[in-house]
């Protein structure tokens, strides 16, 4: 359980990011979805029809009920530019470090970015000096 003495309150929600329906989460791997007619470019058709390109960032299956249906939600509210994490959004994130990791990170640390590509110049730039580096290994997502 998470410390209240450490964490301090949480909000009232909390613990809803960490339930779900699972079954609502469990793709259908019997169906099959024709994923070479879709686009003029993917990595369905650089390959012959017996080859099987699973590649790690590229989903060969349909995103769960859920997901779906948040970003229709997201879709139809219109609004669709940056928005600056709020306070429960970083304590769900600290929370969730520990119950999985028991990663003791306050919600302070937490620095969210919008992109892999800025997580990573910030790191460099926090943890090296000039003339010193970083080595990325692809891929990365």
């Amino acid at each position: 359980m998470i410390s209240s003495k450490v964490y301090g309150k949480l909000p009232s929600n909390f613990f809803q990011a960490f339930s779900f329906n699972i079954s609502a989460m469990v793709p259908d791997f019997n169906h099959i979805i024709d994923r070479r007619s879709i686009s003029n470019i993917n990595k369905w058709k650089w390959y012959p029809e017996d080859v099987l390109p699973f590649w790690v960032a590229d989903m060969d299956f349909p995103a769960p009920r859920p997901i779906l249906d948040a970003l229709r939600q997201a879709l139809e509210h219109g609004i669709l530019g940056y928005e600056i994490a709020p306070q429960s959004l970083l304590e769900l994130i600290s929370g969730r470090l520990y119950k999985l990791y028991l990663w003791d990170v306050s919600p302070e640390m937490v620095l969210p970015v919008p992109g892999i590509n800025i997580a990573y110049r910030t790191a460099a730039s926090i943890t090296c000096q000039p003339g010193e580096g970083i080595i990325v290994q692809p891929p990365v997502f």
